[in-house]
Protein backbone atom coordinates (compact mmCIF):
# COMPACT_ATOMS: atom_id res chain seq x y z
CA UNK A 1 0.00 0.00 0.00
CA UNK A 2 1.36 3.41 -0.97
CA UNK A 3 0.76 5.06 2.44
CA UNK A 4 3.13 2.48 3.92
CA UNK A 5 6.00 3.27 1.54
CA UNK A 6 8.21 4.28 4.48
CA UNK A 7 6.63 2.00 7.09
CA UNK A 8 8.86 0.27 9.60
CA UNK A 9 8.27 -3.05 11.30
CA UNK A 10 10.38 -3.02 14.44
CA UNK A 11 11.51 -6.23 16.12
CA UNK A 12 13.77 -6.73 19.11
CA UNK A 13 16.58 -9.26 19.13
CA UNK A 14 18.09 -11.01 22.12
CA UNK A 15 21.77 -10.99 23.08
CA UNK A 16 22.07 -14.02 20.78
CA UNK A 17 20.69 -12.01 17.86
CA UNK A 18 17.35 -13.83 17.57
CA UNK A 19 13.82 -12.43 17.75
CA UNK A 20 12.39 -15.35 19.72
CA UNK A 21 13.31 -18.36 21.79
CA UNK A 22 12.52 -21.12 19.29
CA UNK A 23 11.39 -21.18 15.67
CA UNK A 24 8.06 -19.36 15.31
CA UNK A 25 7.01 -20.24 18.86
CA UNK A 26 3.30 -20.12 19.65
CA UNK A 27 3.87 -18.59 23.11
CA UNK A 28 3.97 -14.80 22.72
CA UNK A 29 6.20 -14.37 25.77
CA UNK A 30 8.99 -16.15 23.88
CA UNK A 31 9.34 -13.14 21.55
CA UNK A 32 11.90 -10.58 22.74
CA UNK A 33 9.68 -7.55 22.02
CA UNK A 34 6.32 -8.84 23.28
CA UNK A 35 4.96 -6.71 26.11
CA UNK A 36 7.69 -4.08 25.88
CA UNK A 37 6.50 -0.58 26.79
CA UNK A 38 5.75 1.77 23.92
CA UNK A 39 6.39 5.50 24.28
CA UNK A 40 5.04 8.19 21.99
CA UNK A 41 7.75 9.11 19.49
CA UNK A 42 6.15 12.55 18.91
CA UNK A 43 4.13 15.19 20.70
CA UNK A 44 0.62 15.63 19.40
CA UNK A 45 -3.00 14.70 19.83
CA UNK A 46 -4.38 11.17 19.78
CA UNK A 47 -6.63 11.12 16.71
CA UNK A 48 -7.76 7.50 16.99
CA UNK A 49 -7.07 4.60 19.34
CA UNK A 50 -8.31 1.01 19.43
CA UNK A 51 -7.86 -1.64 22.11
CA UNK A 52 -9.53 -4.91 23.05
CA UNK A 53 -8.58 -7.07 20.07
CA UNK A 54 -6.87 -10.34 20.98
CA UNK A 55 -3.17 -10.98 20.71
CA UNK A 56 -3.00 -13.75 18.14
CA UNK A 57 -1.01 -16.96 18.33
CA UNK A 58 1.68 -16.99 15.60
CA UNK A 59 1.26 -17.46 12.69
CA UNK A 60 -2.49 -16.59 12.97
CA UNK A 61 -3.38 -13.17 11.47
CA UNK A 62 -6.47 -10.92 11.41
CA UNK A 63 -6.76 -9.75 7.81
CA UNK A 64 -9.91 -7.71 8.49
CA UNK A 65 -8.53 -5.50 11.28
CA UNK A 66 -5.10 -4.84 9.82
CA UNK A 67 -3.68 -2.51 12.48
CA UNK A 68 -5.08 -4.49 15.40
CA UNK A 69 -4.90 -2.52 18.63
CA UNK A 70 -3.39 0.79 17.59
CA UNK A 71 -2.90 4.51 18.13
CA UNK A 72 -2.94 7.30 15.52
CA UNK A 73 -1.23 10.50 16.73
CA UNK A 74 -1.68 13.78 14.87
CA UNK A 75 1.41 15.95 15.02
CA UNK A 76 1.09 19.10 12.94
CA UNK A 77 -0.28 18.02 9.56
CA UNK A 78 1.04 14.46 9.92
CA UNK A 79 -0.58 11.34 11.35
CA UNK A 80 1.61 8.62 12.87
CA UNK A 81 0.37 5.04 13.29
CA UNK A 82 1.65 2.71 16.00
CA UNK A 83 0.08 -0.70 15.38
CA UNK A 84 -0.18 -4.30 16.63
CA UNK A 85 -0.34 -3.31 20.30
CA UNK A 86 -1.03 -5.71 23.16
CA UNK A 87 -4.64 -6.20 24.19
CA UNK A 88 -5.57 -4.05 27.18
CA UNK A 89 -2.37 -2.00 27.08
CA UNK A 90 -3.45 1.15 25.21
CA UNK A 91 -3.22 4.00 27.75
CA UNK A 92 -4.42 6.92 25.60
CA UNK A 93 -7.78 8.01 24.20
CA UNK A 94 -8.85 10.11 21.19
CA UNK A 95 -8.53 13.83 21.89
CA UNK A 96 -5.81 13.32 24.50
CA UNK A 97 -2.63 15.38 24.15
CA UNK A 98 0.57 13.33 24.39
CA UNK A 99 4.19 14.37 24.74
CA UNK A 100 7.13 12.65 23.12
CA UNK A 101 8.33 9.98 25.54
CA UNK A 102 4.95 9.51 27.23
CA UNK A 103 3.89 5.84 27.73
CA UNK A 104 1.04 4.90 25.37
CA UNK A 105 0.88 1.10 25.42
CA UNK A 106 2.81 -2.13 24.94
CA UNK A 107 3.97 -4.06 21.89
CA UNK A 108 1.69 -6.99 21.11
CA UNK A 109 0.53 -9.23 18.30
CA UNK A 110 -2.90 -7.98 17.27
CA UNK A 111 -4.12 -7.43 13.72
CA UNK A 112 -2.48 -8.55 10.48
CA UNK A 113 0.86 -9.62 11.89
CA UNK A 114 2.64 -12.96 11.88
CA UNK A 115 4.62 -12.34 15.07
CA UNK A 116 4.96 -9.64 17.76
CA UNK A 117 6.46 -6.40 16.48
CA UNK A 118 5.73 -2.68 16.28
CA UNK A 119 4.48 -1.30 12.97
CA UNK A 120 4.96 2.44 12.52
CA UNK A 121 4.33 4.78 9.62
CA UNK A 122 3.33 8.38 8.99
CA UNK A 123 1.07 10.00 6.41
CA UNK A 124 -0.51 13.29 5.36
CA UNK A 125 -4.05 13.31 4.03
CA UNK A 126 -6.53 15.79 2.59
CA UNK A 127 -10.24 15.72 3.39
CA UNK A 128 -11.98 13.29 5.70
CA UNK A 129 -9.82 11.65 8.31
CA UNK A 130 -10.61 8.14 9.57
CA UNK A 131 -8.39 5.22 10.52
CA UNK A 132 -9.32 3.42 7.28
CA UNK A 133 -8.61 6.42 5.05
CA UNK A 134 -5.31 7.09 6.81
CA UNK A 135 -4.28 3.46 6.37
CA UNK A 136 -5.18 3.24 2.68
CA UNK A 137 -5.07 6.75 1.17
CA UNK A 138 -2.59 8.96 2.99
CA UNK A 139 0.57 10.34 1.38
CA UNK A 140 3.61 8.62 2.92
CA UNK A 141 6.11 10.57 5.02
CA UNK A 142 9.69 9.31 5.50
CA UNK A 143 10.59 8.64 9.15
CA UNK A 144 13.80 9.43 10.95
CA UNK A 145 14.65 7.30 13.99
CA UNK A 146 17.41 8.74 16.15
CA UNK A 147 18.23 11.03 13.20
CA UNK A 148 18.57 8.15 10.72
CA UNK A 149 16.48 7.04 7.76
CA UNK A 150 16.29 3.30 8.36
CA UNK A 151 16.22 0.67 5.64
CA UNK A 152 15.58 -3.10 5.76
CA UNK A 153 17.67 -4.80 8.47
CA UNK A 154 18.80 -1.53 10.06
CA UNK A 155 19.52 -1.73 13.76
CA UNK A 156 19.32 0.97 16.39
Amino acid sequence: MRPQTYALDIFQVSALGVRARGVLPRQLERYAIYGDPLYSPVSGTVAFAADGLPDLTPPEMDQKRLAGNHVWIQSGNAYLLLAHLKKGSVRVRPGQTVSAGEPIGQVGNSGNTSEPHLHIHAVRIEGEVSPERLLHFGDPIPLLIEGRFLIRNSTF
